[in-house]
């Protein structure tokens, strides 16, 4: 009985140390992310939030900045007018591999908007690098897929007025560094609870 309370408890502290970090696409109407660089561990989730005008979370190799990967994490276009767009895009961390990533708008890929989760620790793949290579890249390519290697969420107003979160589209492939599903712990944890409720 002890050991099957213990191991619930072990299992949510386990997905519990899971965190979130969000990452804003030119949140003062720059074309940059903030922060550029975030590092995630496996089974955490980076939320990317989008600012005015039009901006995309488009994976790319480190030697060709500004050119889709096809296999990569991309979030289509998301449009924002006048403050924060009602779709996010979460990105779940399968491993701990580097993701490079811009946005296809325009040249904002070489006007600096790109950015990295987990960077390669002393390596000689920097973002600074990545960013100086994307500002003399020739063109600025946009994705011909969907959403890749994340979920589109949006926030709706319900008729109170109190914002719900809701998921719109799914990915249809799985990304370098991504995945498009987490394993669920909290259902193994209330069956553990409901079947030892009674030894208490």
């Amino acid at each position: 009985m002890t050991a099957l309370i213990l191991l619930a408890i072990l299992l949510h502290v386990g997905f519990s140390l899971s965190k979130t970090t969000t990452v804003r696409a030119a949140p003062n109407g720059s074309p940059t992310f903030v922060p550029s660089s975030v590092t995630a561990e496996k089974g955490d989730t980076v939320k990317f939030e989008f600012y005015p005008r039009n901006h995309t979370v488009t994976e790319s190799s480190y030697s060709s900045p500004c050119v889709p990967n096809d296999s990569g994490i991309n979030s289509g276009f998301i449009p924002a007018i006048g403050g924060e767009a009602s779709e996010h895009f979460l990105v779940p961390i399968n491993n701990t591999d580097p993701i490079w990533y811009y946005c296809a708008q325009a040249r904002h890929c070489q006007a600096g908007m790109v950015g990295v989760i987990n960077p390669p620790n002393g390596s000689s793949m920097t973002l600074e690098k990545y960013s100086s290579a994307a500002a003399s890249a020739p063109s600025n390519v946009a994705p011909t897929s969907g959403v890749l290697g994340g979920t589109i969420t949006s926030d709706e107003t319900t008729g109170s007025g109190t914002p719900t979160a809701s998921s719109t589209s799914t990915t249809s492939a799985t990304a370098t560094g991504a995945a498009s599903t987490l394993s669920p712990v909290d259902p193994v944890l209330g069956l553990l609870a409901a079947s030892s409720w009674w030894l208490l």
